[in-house]
Formats: C-alpha cells, sequence, structure tokens
C-alpha cells in the first residue's frame, strides 16, 4: 500500500533523490454529516480507497472497512480493503486463545463492510452516530498513515486534542518530534 523513497538531504537544505509519490492517508478534513448519515469522503482519501479495492471501476464506488469495536470507545477507525486483509491474516495466524479472540471480537466482528458511492458519500449508520455522540454535525476525518479515524468534532477538540496539545507543550518548543520514531 505505502510507496517511499530514499530521501537524502542535498546542499543547503534541498532535498536529493528519487521521491515516489507515498501513499497514506494524512490530513485533518472536518466534514458534515447529516440526520441521514450521510457525509463525503475527502477526495484525497477516496482516492486511497479505490487503488486499495481490487473490485473498484473508475466511475464505481470503492469499498472500506469501518471498526467500532468497544475498543475505540468515542471514536471510529477506517481501513483499506487491502489495509483490512492484512489484519485479518495476522489476528488469524495468532495462536488460539484470548488474545486472539479478543482481536476478533474488538476488530472482526466489530467491522462492517462499507463503501463510498459515485459521488464520494458514504452513509454512516445510526448506530455508528450514536456512539459517536451525534445525530448530525461536524466529524473529523484524521488521516493515520495506514488508517483514519473519525472523531466528533467536539468530542475529539475536548478530549484527543487537548491531549495533543499538552503533550506538545510538555515536549517543548525546540524538540524535533522525529526523535520519537528514532530519526
Amino acid at each position: 500500500m505505502f510507496s517511499a523513497a530514499t530521501i537524502t538531504p542535498g546542499d543547503a537544505g534541498r532535498v536529493s533523490g528519487t521521491v515516489t509519490q507515498v501513499k497514506g492517508f494524512t490530513g485533518t478534513h472536518t466534514l458534515k454529516v447529516d440526520t441521514k448519515g450521510r457525509v463525503s469522503v475527502p477526495a484525497a482519501f477516496r482516492r486511497i480507497l479505490a487503488e486499495a479495492d481490487s473490485t473498484y471501476t473508475d466511475g464505481g464506488s470503492a469499498k472500506f472497512f469501518l471498526a467500532y469495536g468497544a475498543h475505540l470507545k468515542d471514536r471510529l477507525e477506517i481501513y483499506t480493503v487491502e489495509e483490512f486483509a492484512r489484519r485479518i491474516e495476522q489476528i488469524n495466524g495468532m495462536a488460539a486463545g484470548r488474545n486472539k479472540t479478543f482481536m476478533q471480537e474488538v476488530l472482526l466482528s466489530s467491522s462492517d463492510e462499507m463503501e463510498v458511492d459515485k459521488d464520494g458519500r458514504t452513509i454512516l449508520p445510526k448506530a455508528h452516530r450514536e456512539k459517536l455522540g451525534l445525530d448530525s454535525g461536524e466529524l473529523l476525518f484524521k488521516g493515520m498513515g495506514d488508517h483514519i479515524v473519525v472523531w466528533a468534532k467536539d468530542t475529539y477538540e475536548a478530549t484527543r486534542g487537548a491531549k495533543v496539545a499538552q503533550m506538545a507543550a510538555e515536549l517543548g518548543d525546540d524538540f524535533d518530534i522525529m526523535q520519537l520514531v528514532g530519526g
């Protein structure tokens, strides 16, 4: 799913090397969901969903998986067909036992296959909107690389957004965040 390039710093802070398109979910998009559950999926996200759906044809619907398990509490997660299949393989490869059963319950049996229609919209079922604490209103679609996290905007700002801001403040203005990934 993801393509990356070797990029080496060049003179005067320029980048040299071959750069290929990086395919992953990035950015934060605020979108409205109506009382029928209709919501547009960001165009950049639709392209990635379509590319990872082997059954997709131009002008057709792109499939994806929406996870809503109890472990997600007040948010939902969207996975491409390709990424979800990879996760199924990982779970199926686990040894039988408590952990495997837990993963089957919170991810596999708590996910729905859905689609983005030709107009770029999907229908968020009422039960999923209720999990987010809204019937209609604003949603945040947050790109997280290999998946998308969907929050009610107000909930994100009051909970996770505040935690991210706090951590950034604790790290300080001069902290290089790439140190967190060993870079």
